[in-house]
């Protein structure tokens, strides 16, 4: 028996290429507890960004603004129909 959708092959596979991240920065890379940090990221050829311990973000480029009150490591993902690319990092120092 045939299943309904078997899945991707060589043959049936979307190629194409995967998002770059250009830039993930931190406006500080040590803050108080509770103080503002912001990211900045630009990305090309993406569909869906989130960021690591913060949730989804817009697709492309743009900004968010956090308030940590712990040590943490932030890490940008990207992704479109064609793969991932998870090599941006920021991090914020409380």
């Amino acid at each position: 028996m045939t299943p309904e959708f078997p899945g991707w092959d060589s043959a049936t596979a979307p190629t194409g290429v995967a998002p770059v991240i250009n830039s993930f920065t931190a406006s500080a890379l040590s803050v108080s507890s509770g103080s503002p940090v912001t990211f900045t990221y630009n990305i090309s050829g993406d569909s869906y960004d989130y960021i690591d311990m913060i949730g989804p973000v817009t697709a492309g480029s743009g900004s968010v603004t956090i308030k940590p009150t712990a040590t943490q490591t932030y890490t940008l993902y990207s992704m479109n129909q064609y793969g991932d690319n998870g090599s941006g990092i920021g991090m914020a120092r409380v």
